[in-house]
């Protein structure tokens, strides 16, 4: 008797469960049938533009499409909006799709030359805080309009297999000295030094100093008024001429939030040498004429820096000493003579290793020399002897009249001890 009753009451509570669940359903399943997805109520956004001047803003961005693609990559088209703030410039490109926009797929954010004759910094502090953008992304300067940079990015990825932010990237991991980021901007900016530096991109027509775009098969797409549709067809068309993007060890430095100058590839190189992570992969030295070589020229690949500062101050007379170990590789060897060297047996005799310092030397005299001229300390000269010497360091700025001039008095050596790697 107690077990039949007890299987009336499993009965009727899964009966009473399975019609809570057709009740719920009854009154559920026609909103959710009818209610749009997440993805056509969101906008996603892979790039960001932005042109005009710091209280007359352009903002242009790479906006995601929802229609897919046979190779299935990626296809996406240039939005721009403008306003009188970050903010407003925002609006007007949520007005134009409809849509709210989601920043969390942005990877890199583009800023025409023209802004950074001003500090750039309120117009970086400002989209932060809009976009909630994280201080991590990639940062780059163009010396064309943002929003050209961008519609060229948007006709290489949907033309071919390349990226614009992996070619950022790559130019961090690969060539730049320091990090081209939000984060490490507005640290230099408000670093005793105030000197920070990015990434420099252009478009031009030479073919052989970049990636070309293919514009061919790529669709236009104008949005918002009839003035930014023209300005949008004079986008294209001077992309048209200039369809190259050109992004090839370059950095820019600023001071004080306002751009100073471009770093040469031989100023990169110096700067590469004296910071913590050097980035710099090969190092050619010529005329060598030792092992059977006759007027010889050898590539070698730096697989490790070892990088040690030291600084002191002696009668007020600030001097720092480099100290850099590097561990090579050969990479080619060429002779004008017949009785060449392979890679494997190549030594380093007094003349390579006395080269390859002068190499060296030479690079970062090249970069001190322009550090002192334009007084900007895009080598952190300062943060040294802040942390190991800053009472001296302070009664020794104290004696200047002009505090940006510390590194003029700054006496600055340089040691290189190089090996060839066993392996």
């Amino acid at each position: 008797m107690l077990g039949r009753l007890k299987a009336i009451l499993k009965a009727s509570s899964e009966s009473l469960m399975f019609t809570y669940f057709i009740i719920i359903m009854i009154i559920l399943l026609p909103n959710a049938i009818v209610m749009p997805s997440q993805s056509f109520k969101s906008q996603i956004i892979t790039a960001i533009g932005i042109d005009g001047k710091v209280d007359d803003i352009e903002m242009s961005v790479l906006a995601l499409s929802n229609l897919s693609k046979d190779n299935m990559s990626e296809t996406t088209k240039v939005i721009s909006g403008k306003g009188q703030t970050i903010a407003n410039a925002v609006f007007s490109i949520e007005r134009q799709v409809g849509r709210s926009l989601k920043m969390g797929h942005v990877g890199y954010i583009v800023l025409s030359k023209s802004l950074t004759d001003n500090d750039i910094t309120k117009i970086l502090n400002n989209l932060i805080i809009t976009t909630k953008l994280p201080n991590t992304i990639s940062l780059v300067i163009c010396e064309d309009s943002a929003k050209s940079v961008l519609d060229s990015a948007s006709k290489l990825e949907q033309t071919s297999s390349y990226k614009f932010r992996e070619m950022i990237q790559n130019e961090y991991n690969e060539d730049f000295a320091q990090e081209t980021s939000l984060d490490a901007f507005l640290k230099g900016y408000y670093s005793p030094n105030s000197s920070s530096s990015l990434g420099y991109v252009s478009l031009t027509k030479n073919e052989l100093l970049g990636v070309e775009v293919d514009n061919s098969s790529s669709e236009e797409m104008n949005s918002g008024s009839s003035d930014e549709s023209n300005m949008s067809n004079n986008s294209s068309n001077e992309n048209a001429q200039n369809n190259v993007i050109e992004y090839s060890n370059r950095q820019s430095v600023f001071k004080n939030g306002i751009f100073q100058y471009i770093l040469s590839n031989e100023e990169t190189e110096g700067l590469n040498f004296i910071v913590e992570n050097n980035l710099q992969k090969l190092i050619t030295i010529n005329d060598v004429n030792s092992q059977g070589l006759i007027d010889g020229t050898i590539t070698f690949d730096i697989l490790s820096e070892k990088l040690t500062v030291n600084t002191k101050i002696e009668n007020n007379k600030p001097q720092i000493l480099y100290n850099i170990s590097l561990k090579l590789k050969v990479m080619e060897v060429i002779s004008k003579n017949e009785n060449k060297i392979a890679e494997d047996r190549l030594v380093l005799d007094d003349e390579i290793n006395a080269k390859i310092s002068e190499y060296v030397k030479q690079k970062i005299a090249i970069l001190i020399k322009k550090m002192k001229q334009e007084k900007t300390d895009i080598a952190n000269i300062y943060n040294y002897f802040e942390s190991s010497n800053y009472s001296k360091l302070m009664s020794f700025m104290n004696t200047l009249q002009n505090k940006d001039d510390y590194l003029s008095y700054m006496q600055i050596k340089v040691n290189v001890k190089s090996k060839l790697s066993t392996n």
